[in-house]
């Protein structure tokens, strides 16, 4: 399936979509959300969610702590990317709004 080039373009059409609709989101909240605040809560969540996966892989039969924490590892990464984009995104959307006030 890799050896496909469509699979590819699958693959980053659907990241691209992901991306897309995160803008979509975070412009049609409602209220006042705090970005630091909610960017601490998603980290908070990543970190255990992480741990928790690091902490069962490595305790599986057959792997070591290696292949735990380069599963936490990747894990944090994939999940820290759109979260600091979110971040990034009402930090801009915060700005705009002050600005027109």
């Amino acid at each position: 399936m890799r050896s496909n080039p469509l699979w590819f373009i699958f693959i980053l059409t659907s990241v691209v979509f992901a991306y897309l609709s995160i803008s979509v989101s975070v412009e049609q909240e409602r209220g006042v959300k705090h970005p630091g605040k909610a960017f601490m809560v998603s980290l908070t969540v990543l970190l255990l969610i992480a741990a928790a996966v690091m902490i069962l892989t490595s305790s599986a039969a057959n792997t070591g702590w290696a292949e735990g924490l380069g599963m936490g590892a990747i894990l944090f990464i994939c999940g820290f990317i759109p979260i600091y984009y979110v971040f990034k995104l009402r930090k801009q959307q915060q700005r705009d709004q002050d600005e027109t006030c």
